[in-house]
């Protein structure tokens, strides 16, 4: 008799396993579709909710939804376009959205059930790129001069609720079309760009970040070779004052990234290429310098090995912490959001896949948007 029990047990605790495996989520995870919606940004706030802003195609309209813990929808709020941007922070209950246009940058609060309470103007000079990093706003023009031969970058830092901080100008005499990417980290300016383009696609032969301080003086120049169909991808700003420079090689199906990480000093302490399943891959900075990259799977159905989007962990050092396959295989992901809030990673972006983690009921079978929640 207790031999007929503990097969039975054996058994049981086997189909709970193969059950749990095959679900792919554990609790509180989730994937959640929006389809025919683009994403805008995502909060998460106290008890694993989190507020989520997205639009729906060829829509003059934002919508603002409370989902809870398990993805469930609490409420929604439409509002126009011209109030909901990109940049949001949560500050003594209240939700500030900053958006930027023609008339300068303004400033829309809601509350924490979505109502729209009050819009204020906090500069008036217009055509501002706003970006939010850590808990800093800043906004970012550039402009030519100088026979279009030199840049003048402009950059306003305001605290997360509105309040002017700091005015800087700068130039450079890179050429406009050279700058990819500007990032302020402790009272330091990182441009980021390519330069001595040449006419085939994807052949550069320099990709180089420039560092300044606040008052306009260039500390170092980082330059990294990318010729040979190479070209300039995302880059990253460590806390520790490192610099990860990603370089995209189109010589590769699927495509390769070669990371490139300097310390502050511009010299070159590590290099490794990852090789993503697709030819999309987005990359996030999380807290302690580990870095969140997530790879698209979209070139899966011309390679042998056909495997879902991955999502990896890498720390400081480019050393692998975590790695687990997601989405679908039928089809890829493009990734949009990579963040990182208390015990959770949030992935969003749009899918065109139909099976995996994507077989549920409201796949529209074209391209959807995903909310994906996972646990740390």
């Amino acid at each position: 008799m207790k031999k007929i029990i503990l097969i039975i047990l054996i058994i049981l605790v086997s189909c709970e396993k193969e059950n749990s495996e095959s679900n792919n989520f554990s609790t509180y995870e989730f994937v959640k579709l929006f389809p025919t919606y683009s994403v805008i940004s995502n909060l998460e706030l106290e008890n694993n909710e989190s507020i989520f802003i997205y639009s729906e195609w060829n829509s003059n309209e934002f919508k603002m939804s409370l989902l809870n813990q398990n993805g469930e929808i609490t409420w929604t709020k439409s509002h126009e376009n011209s109030l909901l941007g990109h940049i949001f922070f949560i500050n003594e209950k209240l939700i500030y959205s900053y958006t930027s246009n023609s008339k300068g940058i303004f400033e829309n609060t809601f509350s924490f059930t979505g109502n729209f309470l009050s819009s204020k103007i906090i500069s008036n000079e217009p055509w501002y790129s706003i970006k939010k990093q850590n808990n800093d706003l800043y906004a970012i023009r550039q402009s030519r001069f100088g026979n279009a031969s030199k840049l003048k970058i402009d950059i306003i830092q305001f605290s997360k609720n509105g309040v002017l901080e700091k005015k800087i100008s700068l130039e450079t005499s890179r050429n406009y079309s050279d700058l990819i990417e500007v990032i302020v980290q402790k009272n330091r300016i990182y441009f980021f760009g390519e330069n001595n383009f040449e006419s085939s696609i994807g052949s550069y032969s320099n990709h180089f970040c420039e560092i300044y301080d606040f008052s306009g003086n260039l500390i170092k120049l980082i330059n990294t070779e990318t010729s040979g169909r190479k070209s300039a991808y995302q880059s990253l700003v460590f806390e520790n004052g490192n610099i990860l420079m990603t370089v995209i090689n189109f010589n590769k199906r699927p495509i390769d990234y070669d990371f490139r990480l300097f310390n502050s000093e511009g010299k070159l302490i590590n290099s490794q290429i990852f090789n993503s399943p697709g030819n999309s891959l987005k990359l996030s900075l999380f807290e302690n310098d580990r870095i969140g990259i997530a790879g698209s799977n979209s070139y899966s159905s011309s390679v042998n090995n056909r495997k879902k989007s991955q999502f990896v962990i890498l720390d400081e050092n480019l050393d692998e912490l975590f790695e687990r396959e997601i989405g679908s295989i039928d089809d890829g992901e493009v990734f949009f959001f990579l963040q990182e809030f208390n015990n959770y990673y949030y992935l969003i972006g749009n899918t065109n896949g139909t099976d995996g983690d994507f077989n549920i009921p409201n796949n529209t079978g074209g391209t959807d948007l995903f909310y994906m929640k996972l646990e740390k």
